[in-house]
């Protein structure tokens, strides 16, 4: 199975922010209609510091001011991606992930 990743470059947004978009889909999703796998970065008007979010979860704070910082968000950005994963499945259903394409009905990745 292949995955695209759409990434936007950073652009103001309506409140005189910044923001920058990192999407992942894949054919079934697409093929539902799910919501892309979505990572936002943005820096709005008036916030004492930028902020991730996701899609469909909130919003957590990002104080990164070098490459070992950043290093350190890694649980963060997996903990939005494994938020979104699950949202995502509440949308449609849970075959159309990738790592349970194939799966017979029923039988859910990790039950036994």
């Amino acid at each position: 199975m292949t995955g695209t990743i759409e990434v936007t470059d950073p652009a103001r947004t309506p409140d005189g922010g910044m923001a920058a978009l990192w999407m992942l889909s894949w054919p079934l999703q697409r093929a539902v209609s799910a919501d892309p796998i979505t990572i936002r970065a943005h820096y709005g008007r008036g916030f004492h510091h930028p902020h991730l979010g996701g899609g469909t979860v909130g919003e957590w704070p990002l104080n990164v001011f070098d490459s070992e910082q950043a290093a350190h968000e890694t649980p963060t950005l997996r903990a939005i991606i494994a938020a979104e994963l699950h949202n995502i499945v509440y949308q449609r259903d849970w075959r159309i992930v990738p790592a349970t394409a194939g799966r017979p009905a029923g039988e859910r990745p990790g039950a036994g």
